[in-house]
């Protein structure tokens, strides 16, 4: 590659009489036509790095974009579900003042609550045969952790009740087989009268434009550790208070998954995680593209001893006919080839500059007969 001259670029300039010495028009004509060869021959080397900067940021764009595709299948198929959560709605049946105020027999029953978790609506049952066979909602060898959430109002009567217990019940399918079972005590914090009083002022307006009410909520933990079974998954709980009076706003049962591991890592440093795998996945796929480039475009051993062998055939063509060493060197299969189609089109004479026709007609032949033993 040659740079512009000076003279060639001044030339343009309108100024360009102050800065070269005078030149006549045809040496003008001469340098335009030099510096249009040099800009044709830039802005093809331009557009050639141009191109290849391209290919590399697209080869570049696609293995990143398959590494993550590939992360993305892996932690769908490695992270389980990290937090499952159901609204509790309990069955008081049978109220407490209609067993005691009436004379006739009723059966005392306490708040229950029975879920599904396959349920897609889980707010509402319903009555179609449930299939035994059918995958639980957990992941099998998985631990994981229930909780209740137990919004209570702070009211006198539930001030009054205390303590009270919560049994929880996690069963198969259709509540045939019991798999574990827990039993929580429960109560509602009684706060000093003053304290109470003080807290009421503050939330004086809040109240009065219902936007808040007094409340409580107990956060509590049933199981602890629970490990789900494969072959007895766990698709229904049950949730009975011991007291059937206990007043209640609202309750949710919540299962977390107790991560470890590589799990636990892509949900606490996801985006750390994922970056480091990705950046290993498309390493390797790099290294795998190499390799197998590697084996099907790099000569075998057997090629290189053909091509030393013809590299010697030419040496020897060279040295009978008197030709300098640094010449064959020089000599590429490929070129003589390709000199070869030029022989055929022009004249031979115009080509002869180091060397005599017949000479090189010698060398082509030999370059031929290696370029067969190399392919074969």
């Amino acid at each position: 590659m040659q740079w512009v001259s000076w003279t060639t670029l001044t030339s343009f300039l309108p100024f360009s009489v102050f800065l070269t010495r005078p030149v006549s028009g045809e040496e003008k004509q001469l340098e335009r036509i030099d510096f249009q060869r040099e800009a044709r021959h830039y802005i093809h080397v331009g557009l050639l790095w141009l191109g290849r900067i391209l290919q590399f940021c697209t080869a570049l764009g696609l293995l990143f974009a398959s590494a993550a595709l590939i992360y993305a299948l892996m932690y769908h198929l490695i992270m389980p579900t990290r937090c499952h959560d159901q609204e509790i709605y309990f069955d008081y049946g049978n109220h407490a003042h209609l067993v005691r105020d009436y004379d006739r027999k009723l059966n005392l029953t306490l708040p229950t609550a029975k879920l599904d978790l396959l349920e897609p609506h889980r707010h509402w049952k319903s009555h179609t045969e449930v299939d035994a066979r059918k995958k639980g909602l957990l992941v099998a060898g998985v631990k994981y952790d229930l909780f209740v959430e137990l919004n209570v109002p702070e009211s006198s009567v539930n001030y009054k009740i205390g303590m009270f217990m919560i049994y929880t019940h996690v069963q198969t399918a259709g509540g045939k087989m019991t798999l574990a079972s827990s039993a929580r005590p429960v109560i509602v914090r009684e706060t000093n009268s003053l304290i109470r009083l003080v807290q009421r002022g503050v939330w004086f307006f809040p109240h009065l434009l219902s936007l808040s009410e007094p409340t409580q909520r107990i956060w509590v933990p049933v199981m602890i550790g629970y490990e789900e079974n494969k072959k007895s998954p766990l698709t229904n709980v049950k949730i009975v208070l011991n007291h059937p009076e206990i007043q209640i706003y609202s309750a949710k049962l919540t299962i977390i998954a107790q991560l470890t591991g590589i799990p636990y890592l892509m949900y606490n440093w996801s985006i750390a995680t994922a970056f480091l795998f990705i950046l290993n996945i498309a390493f390797f796929e790099a290294l795998l593209v190499l390799i197998v480039y590697g084996f099907y475009n790099l000569p075998n051993s057997d090629a290189y001893e053909v091509k030393e062998e013809c590299e010697r055939d030419m040496e020897e063509v060279g040295r009978i006919h008197g030709i300098k060493e640094e010449t064959i060197a020089h000599i590429e299969v490929e070129d003589i080839l390709y000199e070869t189609d030029a022989l055929d089109a022009t004249d031979p004479g115009e080509h002869t500059q180091n060397m005599e026709p017949k000479v090189e007609k010698n060398i082509v032949a030999t370059a031929f007969e290696c370029d067969g033993k190399i392919e074969n």
